[in-house]
Formats: C-alpha cells, structure tokens, sequence
C-alpha cells in the first residue's frame, strides 16, 4: 500500500517518505538566508544620486509588517495547525463569543502592538490633516471674567523669517488666530513666535484683547450685499434668506461661525491669501450700515418688497429726526459713489476690455463714465415712426 508521510524537522528542511525511499528537500533561497535589515538595505540604496546643491534623493522609510500581526490570525478566527495551534491539531474556527474573548486578551497585553484607531473630531482635527488651518483652540480662563463661552480657531500657520545683521537670516512661525461667542462678538489677531504653541497664544491673546462687535441682520446674515477688496482680493458679499447656510472659503465659515452669521454667500476673487482673506471680511463686516444708518444717513424710509409676500411694502427703518426727503432717491449718483467696483460688475457694465481698465482706481475712486450713446438716425426715425 501506497503511504506518504510528511515530518517537520525545522523550519528549512523536510523529509518526504514515499514507499520506503527517504528524500531530503532544502527550501533554502535569498529571502530565508538574508534577514530585514539587509533586504531594506538594498531597497533604501542611493541609485542615481544627483549632484549639486539641494539634490538628495529620497530614501524609503524602513517599515515593520509584522507588527501588530499573529501568523495566521485573521478576522475570522480560524486555527491554521502549525501556526496558530498545536501542529496536532486541525483546523478549526473559533465562535463569535471566543473570538471577541480572544481579542480583549491581545488588547490587555502591556507589549501589544496593534495599532489603534481613535476618531478624532473634526473641529480638533482642522479643516485637513496636512495643515493647523481650522484646529480648536481653547481660550484662557479669566479670574475676573469667565470666557468660558468664547472659542478659538487657528486659522493659518505659516514660517517666516527676518534677516538680521548679527546672525543672518532667522526664521520664525506666524499663526492668525480668530476668537468669538457666536453671538457678534467676534475678533482676530496675528502674532509670531519661534514656536507654533507660543505663536499661537500670543495671537489668542491679542484677539481676546482686540474683540468687536459685529452687526447682524436678524441675528443670523448681514444686512446688505457689498463688494469690498483688499489689495488684490476681491469679495462679492450677499445676503442669504433664512436657511441658505455659508457658501464662501472655508476661513470665512470659520470665522462666520464664531459671529454668528448663519447665512451667507461670499464669492472670492483674486488673491486668497490667508491674511488677505481674513483683513477682506473683516474689512466687509466692520463697513456695512445697518438699516437705522442708513435712514439717518441718506433721510429716507428703509423699505423692503418682498415677492414671497407680494411685494407688500415693510417699513425696516426711518429717520429718527422724522424728516425725510421729498426728492426721489437717486440710485444711479449713489452706485457711482460706491469706493469700488469688482470685477464681475466691471464685466456686466461693458468695462472689462474698455481701454480704461489698465488704469488703478483709488479706494476713494468710482468707475469711470461712460460717454452718451449717440443714437443713428436710422433708429430715431424708427422710434418716432407710428405703427
């Protein structure tokens, strides 16, 4: 009768008995003789290596595979003989109840490396993992003042440096933190230091020390569009009915959320530079009116048409000296009035390829006006004709 009969000597050999005739096999190659270090070593070897300043080459990060794994372990729980098990035994598979049982006891071990994963949240985390943009911050505890109610949020962190005389060129970490209670209180600040951590409290403080009070419409938007810039970035700033949400850069959500503005369209143009972004909207909020200015300001009744109610007029705000103007409200002087125009209006006004644009308009400057459109007489004797 024909018998096969396997015995493991060791980890490299095994007998093969097959009728009667004993025959010696040796699985013995290159990855069995040499051990981790050396076959990282030739994966980590510096090949075309570039010369000159600056032109390292990249070497590869030595990595453990078998940390934090058993051999033959798996999620399913099954028992491999040999690896797992007595090599007597057969294969098997654990119950629901012994494999859970089963992990608990390798989580308990002190010398356990099985890496674990913890949620992190969101605001901790930041708006990437990449970058502190949007990490929470929490403010300090005030013995006399509990700003308990104020939150913190690390808006950009970026490295600096400053050339000096004594020792060259020193370089430093710049961190923009904004501070607020979500209900109007709201303020920003930049500092730096040689350190992230340090940074960033000196700009938290500087924000606590340099809050303001911000202005809402109905406690949830801004109470006009506006186009405001600063340097070479330009927003398109829109009121936004009740549950619209923030639609605009994720710093301005950022720092909507600490004012309180729940609803709010913001279109970016131009240069979005962190601090460029934060002085623009700061810029916006710290300029609007609200409607009592407004009336104060120009002498009329502040009145909105809404199409949801059919245009059924409603008074927002009179004059407090209850005299108003009886000539008509000229919009078309007051648009020419604006400090700005955008580029969006630029285009629909017919000035985007107009020979005036390569000129720079002052802060204190408006669009310039356009020459009267002289009429053909072909069309005047079109328009006067009677059908």
């Amino acid at each position: 009768m024909n018998v096969l009969r396997i015995s493991v000597k060791n980890q490299f050999h095994f007998h093969v008995a097959i009728l009667g005739q004993i025959k010696q096999e040796r699985c013995i190659g290159h990855f069995q003789h040499s051990d981790s270090k050396t076959l990282w070593k030739s994966v980590k070897a510096e090949t075309n290596k570039a010369g000159g300043r600056g032109k390292r080459t990249v070497k590869k990060k030595e990595i453990d595979f078998s940390v934090g794994k058993g051999k033959g372990e798996g999620r399913e729980g099954y028992l491999w003989p040999g690896l797992n098990t007595d090599i007597e035994g057969k294969i098997m598979k654990r119950t629901p109840e012994e494999q859970a049982s089963f992990e608990e006891k390798q989580k308990e071990k002190p010398d356990s490396k099985i890496r674990r994963k913890f949620k992190v949240d969101s605001s901790t985390r930041g708006w990437s993992g990449s970058n502190y943009g949007g990490q929470r911050i929490l403010p300090p505890m005030d013995e006399d003042e509990s700003l308990s109610q104020f939150d913190a949020f690390l808006l950009n962190v970026a490295r600096v440096s400053h050339m000096r005389n004594s020792i060259g060129r020193e370089y430093s970490f710049r961190s923009i933190v904004s501070v607020g209670n979500g209900n109007g209180t709201f303020g920003v600040a930049m500092a730096t230091s040689s350190d992230v951590a340090s940074a960033s409290r000196k700009a938290r403080m500087k924000a606590l020390r340099r809050l303001q009070f911000i202005e809402r419409f109905e406690d949830r938007t801004v109470y006009e569009d506006m186009y405001v810039n600063h340097h070479r970035t330009f927003m398109h700033i829109r009121q936004q009915p009740s549950g619209y949400g923030l639609r605009c850069h994720r710093a301005i959500i950022t720092m909507c959320k600490l004012v309180g503005i729940e609803d709010l369209y913001v279109k970016t143009n131009g240069a979005t530079t962190m601090l460029n972004l934060v002085k623009c909207f700061m810029k916006a909020l710290l300029a609007q009116e609200t409607h009592q200015q407004k009336a104060d300001r120009l002498g009329y009744h502040i009145v909105e048409y809404d199409p949801l109610r059919d245009n059924y007029p409603l008074v927002l705000a009179s004059p407090k000296n209850r005299v108003t103007k009886e000539e008509p409200y000229d919009e078309y002087k007051e648009y020419l009035n604006r400090p700005l125009i955008t580029r969006d209006v630029r285009r629909s006004e017919g000035f985007h390829n107009h020979h005036w644009m390569g000129i720079r308009y002052g802060t204190s400057q408006g669009p310039p006006i356009p020459n009267a459109t002289v009429i053909p007489d072909k069309l005047k004797r079109i328009k006067e004709a009677e059908l």
